[in-house]
């Protein structure tokens, strides 16, 4: 019975912080619509580079949130092994994604049509980097049954992000995507710094044997996290790619990407394996 409360207890805080979250990110929309000049296409940018960011979170994350619990639970693993062992992935990857992106941003700016704007890119690849290695550390708090604390991180980026936003466009009048993408990256910076504590006591670990089993276990997971993401984000990312006028095409997607973030605020996933659902992070 103790054991039934504590499991209802922790599902309405992981649930009460989702639902609220979104809510909030979704009085982001109205903002930013109304301070950023229609005309410029600001919003669609942010719409297109958002929809890139789910893509290539759910890609080094490898499912190694579902795989922590699941090879946490095992009896016969230490959890403190299985955990170090998913950082290393996910660790691994970001890295080699960090190095590809500042190492090729030119060309790659280039093919996404932000020749002038590299700066977007490189900020919102930071950003997308430490949701991932913030991914494992998430899901290990929930492991733990620390629901407040994995909550009070939630909402404290929430509330930080919406502060700084209202800071800059309302008070500051600030009206350039700019904005948006650095607030991100101060935020997501701001609150990997409450990890460190934490990862400092964790008993550093790596287990082959145990990667090859939660390889195994993942891969799957990242091909259908894939296919899921395609199915929201694609339309997102290909629209610019192949309309003729990428000014024009910026200014539709973000008339397009608006009334598609106000129709998502009915996509409650607040699955316990997955609080990092993109509907959680798009803006």
């Amino acid at each position: 019975m103790a054991n039934m409360k504590s499991l209802a207890k922790d599902t309405a805080i992981y649930g009460l912080s989702s639902i609220v979250g979104r809510f909030l990110n979704y009085l982001l929309v109205p903002l930013y619509t109304y301070y950023m000049p229609h005309d410029t296409g600001d919003y669609g940018i942010s719409t297109n580079v958002y929809a890139y960011v789910a893509l290539i979170l759910v890609i080094l994350t490898f499912g190694m949130e579902t795989s922590l619990f699941r090879f946490a639970n095992d009896e016969k693993n230490k959890p403190d092994t299985v955990f170090t062992t998913a950082m290393a992935v996910v660790g691994s990857l970001t890295a080699l994604f960090l190095l590809l992106l500042f190492g090729l941003i030119t060309p790659i700016s280039n093919v996404l049509g932000y020749t002038a704007h590299p700066d977007y890119l490189l900020m919102m690849g930071v950003v997308v980097a430490l949701d991932a290695l913030q991914a494992i550390p998430f899901s290990f708090l929930r492991f733990q049954k620390r629901a407040v604390r994995f909550a009070s991180l939630k909402m404290l980026f929430i509330v930080f992000n919406i502060g700084l936003n209202v800071f800059y466009f309302v008070v500051l009048g600030k009206t350039s995507v700019f904005y948006v993408f650095f607030i991100n990256l101060l935020c997501t910076s701001f609150i990997t710094l409450f990890f460190i504590p934490d990862l400092l006591k964790i008993q550093w670990k790596f287990d082959s044997q145990l990667l090859r089993q939660m390889f195994s276990y993942s891969w799957p997971i990242l091909i259908l996290g894939i296919a899921g993401i395609l199915n929201q984000v694609a339309d997102k990312i290909i629209f610019p790619l192949v309309y003729p006028d990428q000014e024009q095409a910026n200014i539709l997607l973000g008339d397009y990407g608006s009334c598609v973030k106000i129709a998502m605020t009915r996509c409650w996933h607040t699955s316990a394996w997955w609080d990092g659902c993109p509907c959680y992070n798009i803006y």
